[in-house]
């Protein structure tokens, strides 16, 4: 599991940063640094920073960090911070509970949460048994990911992102996978928000995919916030195929990273 659990993290890490680079090129027209992440995976890892008191102060410290301190960033400084993240975190310096931080507003159904659902999925795997208590586990990431994004809709996006991301790490993607995907994109086509179309968008593509390779390709191609797109899509065919080619894997602070990973992974108690 552990080397599932690495494997994860830098495809969605890769994925932020390939559509970084190819969003950059685009609108600027200048070449940057190749594996330049953005504040998607800092979030990722200062959550995983937070696996030894796993609670809503100790992961909206570190938010704090990266917001003030540009701590987890991959240049030391935070870059495209979204306006719900930032809102719920001047509520938490303000003295507001963690629990109560998270934006509910209609403006506030963004990306942002199914963004932050990864490193809170593997944290879970390892604290709760799945087989009896998926539930529990559940409202764990729902709970922590409504420290900043807590729309009633974004609560039940986030579940469905955490499920699938455990059945691909126990691969358990038989036919009845499969089937409950389309049916979770029944219901999520019935939502408006911002967050629903990019789930909604990364399952399609999902389904379209078939290699890692191919999925980035779909990713970066996408019209609709390939940003948000391309690292929630990386995570999950990266966790499905294993034809990661080992040049896409060099990303900036690629052995701090790992490093940070597996001490989180094994401090998990």
């Amino acid at each position: 599991m552990k080397e599932k659990v690495l494997r994860s993290i830098f495809c969605f890490i890769q994925g932020d940063a390939l559509a970084q680079e190819s969003r950059i090129k685009e609108e600027l027209s200048y070449n940057i640094k190749q594996g330049i992440w953005s504040s998607r995976t800092a979030l990722i890892l200062a959550t995983l920073d937070a696996y030894k008191i796993m609670d809503g102060f100790s992961l909206m410290k570190n938010f704090t960090l990266f917001i003030e301190e540009g701590k987890y960033t991959a240049e030391n400084i935070p870059t495209e911070v979204e306006e719900t993240f930032y809102e719920a975190m001047n509520r938490f310096q303000r003295g507001v509970h963690p629990e109560d931080c998270g934006g509910k507003q209609e403006k506030d159904r963004t990306p942002g949460g199914l963004l932050r659902v990864l490193p809170l999925a593997i944290f879970a795997m390892k604290t709760f048994d799945l087989r009896k208590d998926k539930s529990s586990a559940l409202t764990f990431i729902e709970e922590m990911v409504g420290c900043t994004h807590a729309h009633p809709e974004t609560k039940y996006l986030v579940r469905v992102y955490g499920d699938i991301l455990w059945s691909l790490f126990y691969e358990k993607t038989d036919l009845h996978f499969w089937n409950r995907l389309e049916q979770e994109k029944r219901n999520i086509a019935s939502y408006e928000g911002e967050d629903a179309k990019v789930l909604l968008r990364t399952l399609e593509l999902l389904e379209k995919s078939t290699s890692f390779a191919h999925s980035m390709e779909l990713a970066l191609a996408e019209s609709h916030d390939p940003k948000s797109v391309a690292p929630l899509l990386a995570t999950l065919t990266g966790l499905l195929y294993d034809d990661q080619p080992v040049e896409w894997m060099q990303v900036v602070k690629k052995t701090q990273i790992e490093g940070s990973v597996l001490q989180a992974w094994l401090g998990i108690m």
